[in-house]
């Protein structure tokens, strides 16, 4: 297979506008909710992330990615022509979360965890019994920092 060619039945997606496309080196299954005040901030409400995926192949013939450093371990990333959210990244390993918004199909997804859930305001509510991590432990999850 040429290294522009895409596997059949690859797990896709991408941006509004289609300047900037990825396709997943796993099928996308589980998804993860932010409820942090950047989440939040940045699309209007919970973040919807892919965990475990594996690699990220992206697609940015014209440049249109761009990436913004909102944590001491994270980064977001974002079409910088319509402005579509579309992934979460690990500053020191580089393990990317695509947002499961910007998935082509969104069949077969559910939810497996809440992060940052102390952080998440009252006028919504997710029914689904998953683990809920307060930010705390989201913290020490994303920072390898032992909690006391």
């Amino acid at each position: 297979m040429a290294a522009n060619e895409v596997a059949e039945g690859a797990t896709q997606g991408g941006c509004l506008c289609g300047a900037v496309r990825y396709t997943l080196e796993k099928p996308a299954h589980h998804v993860s909710l932010c409820h942090c005040g950047m989440c939040r901030r940045q699309t209007g409400g919970p973040v919807m992330a892919l965990h475990g995926v594996g690699a990220v192949a992206v697609s940015d013939a014209e440049g249109m990615l761009r990436w913004y450093g909102s944590s001491d371990w994270g980064e977001r990333g974002f079409c910088s022509r319509c402005g579509s959210n579309l992934m979460w990244r690990m500053k020191e390993t580089g393990e990317t979360l695509p947002a499961a918004g910007s998935l082509d199909s969104a069949a077969g997804l559910v939810i497996a965890s809440h992060v940052f859930v102390d952080d998440k305001p009252g006028f919504y509510e997710f029914a689904d019994d998953t683990p809920r991590l307060t930010s705390a432990e989201a913290e020490a999850m994303f920072t390898g920092a032992q909690q006391g």
